[in-house]
């Protein structure tokens, strides 16, 4: 048998069509209500060679800004429940072709289709925090993301994003009315990057994607974000009551939100600035940005105080899906309960139980309602409209931490 070829790569003009005709007029008709806008956009030449462009990640609108303001196609990096929903995931499949990636799995398939695509001439678009910012601040990316752009050995293009967070913090359930613009930071050639480690090149991604967005409204205005739901649904990330301590019973409702527990009444302005509004019972903090310092602070005292034992959190009635990209489509497995250790987290009703340690990477999904792992070979998620997963989230990160601390922003 004579020895086979590699399959050799082809661009799709298709999709570069597409891009251009479709997507691009409707990315900027959708991005009008937000007054987007792009800055120090580089010369067109330099989108003719294949590049990485990196961005930070601030809202479910953030693919329509990029799109906005992208002069030229590329691949976009996308999680693997958007490919999982029937008849609209083959239908874009087959116009844009995105790069699935799991983020759980850790596996190096997604990283092996981006090269082989920048290497056949076409460019990719990432986000390499993976998800929205609950505060305002741009997450610390890894440093495999530099690591692909070394071994790429094309251009990286910086790109940051202003005014997302005030329109969709990552735990809201509605947008805000307000100013967002994307501003070109940086422009890499293959020549600069050769002469870097991976590491400093993820330190470079990391300066450039930097966004304090309180640092910023409070420099330039304010600018103000309408709506009428500013708070509604925030105690899927801020669960933690700063006046009495309790956990769990911060209730939200259009612009303000509560605890149940003592009374604590605060509301949200149109600036995104928070204000104490029971002065019997004062709220100290201004912004979503102190008040997540503060719950990570808490959240290491109360874990301190337990066994290695104890039940730490439990919530009832959540959903488990299976995600099934083959045939795009989207699994119930089961409902019920959930509860978590220090060393697990457990689901009797799928027979799920699974140490913290044992998985590679822990994501979450849909706003911090969903959390996203791999159990015995195959994609799941729980998923609640209630859900508070970034509490289970911290033991896993506490578990892969060597001091047992919660030491990562995420």
């Amino acid at each position: 048998m004579k020895n086979q070829k590699p399959k050799q790569y082809k661009k799709r003009p298709l999709h570069h069509v597409v891009y251009q005709v479709i997507a691009r007029p409707i990315a900027k008709l959708l991005t009008r209500k937000y007054k987007y806008r792009t800055l120090n956009t580089p010369p067109r030449e330099v989108f003719k060679q294949p590049f990485i462009l990196v961005s930070n990640h601030t809202s479910h609108k953030d693919k329509n800004f990029m799109i906005s303001s992208l002069p030229h196609q590329a691949y976009f990096v996308a999680t693997e429940d958007i490919f999982c929903n029937g008849a609209i995931s083959r239908i874009m499949r087959a116009l844009f072709d995105p790069i699935p990636l799991f983020k759980p799995d850790m596996s190096t398939v997604p990283v092996r289709t981006m090269l082989r695509r920048l290497r056949g001439g076409d460019s990719i678009v990432m986000y390499p925090e993976g998800h929205h910012s609950p505060d305002g601040l741009t997450t610390d990316i890894k440093s495999s993301v530099g690591s692909l752009v070394k071994a790429a050995r094309c251009q990286l293009i910086t790109f940051r994003l202003v005014g997302g967070f005030f329109m969709a913090p990552r735990w809201c359930a509605s947008f805000r009315t307000g100013p967002v613009r994307g501003e070109y930071v940086n422009v890499y050639s293959p020549e600069q990057l050769s002469d870097m480690s991976a590491d400093e090149i993820t330190e470079l991604i990391n300066r450039d994607l930097a966004v304090d967005a309180y640092e910023i409204q409070a420099a330039e205005g304010p600018h103000k974000y309408i709506s009428d739901r500013r708070a509604e649904t925030c105690e899927v990330h801020y669960y933690i009551c700063p006046h009495c301590g309790a956990q769990s019973h911060i209730h939200s409702h259009g612009n303000t939100f509560h605890c149940a527990e003592c009374g604590m009444l605060v509301s949200v302005d149109e600036y995104g600035y928070l204000h104490s509004e029971n002065d019997k019972k004062p709220f100290p903090f201004k912004t979503f940005k102190e008040y997540n310092v503060w719950q990570r602070e808490r959240e290491n005292e109360y874990l301190a105080t337990k066994n290695a034992d104890d039940i730490l959190y439990s919530d009832e009635g959540l959903t488990l899906l299976e995600y099934i990209i083959d045939e795009a489509k989207t699994v119930t497995v089961a409902t019920g309960d959930v509860y978590a250790t220090f060393d697990a987290f457990h689901m009797p009703a799928a027979n799920i139980h699974l140490k913290w340690t044992d998985l590679p990477w822990l994501n979450y999904n849909q706003g911090g309602r969903g959390m996203q792992f791999i159990y015995e070979g195959h994609h799941y998620e729980v998923f609640h409209p209630t859900f508070c997963a970034v509490r289970y989230g911290n033991l896993f990160f506490r578990a892969k931490d060597k001091n047992g601390e919660l030491n990562i922003r995420y």
